[in-house]
């Protein structure tokens, strides 16, 4: 975002550019390869589904957040910085809502399949 800054003014005239569909593409292309490298160097090693789960939480803060930037009359654009730090307080809100269903569902999960086992029914896949 900083290599942004200075040409924040003209930035939503390079987004149109970059939003014409001969140039989509290229853009997505762009924007995977810089996310990417942003979770490469914090040190994420994803190899599973967090892999495109991270990368697509982090473009759509960052894309979010620069355009947000283009608005900002703040100094310094510290108005841009609390923004992006609500974003990804967001983002980390979502990653344990997420993980919370998921182990509330497979908790569910294992208690119906306890109670099925219980009334003697033999599952293929159980011990």
């Amino acid at each position: 975002l900083k290599l942004t800054q200075p040409y924040v003014r003209r930035w939503p005239e390079a987004v149109a550019l970059l939003a014409l569909p001969k140039n989509i593409p290229t853009t997505m292309s762009n924007l995977h390869e810089l996310v990417d490298e942003m979770w490469y160097l914090s040190g994420d090693r994803s190899v599973d589904m967090n892999y495109y789960s991270k990368r697509t939480l982090l473009a759509g803060v960052y894309t979010s957040t620069e355009l947000f930037m283009t608005q900002d009359r703040s100094p310094d654009f510290q108005e841009t910085l609390e923004f992006l730090n609500r974003r990804l307080a967001d983002v980390g809100t979502i990653g344990r809502t997420t993980s919370q269903a998921f182990q509330l569902a497979n908790f569910g999960v294992k208690n119906v399949l306890g109670v099925v086992q219980s009334f003697g029914v033999r599952l293929p896949f159980s011990k």
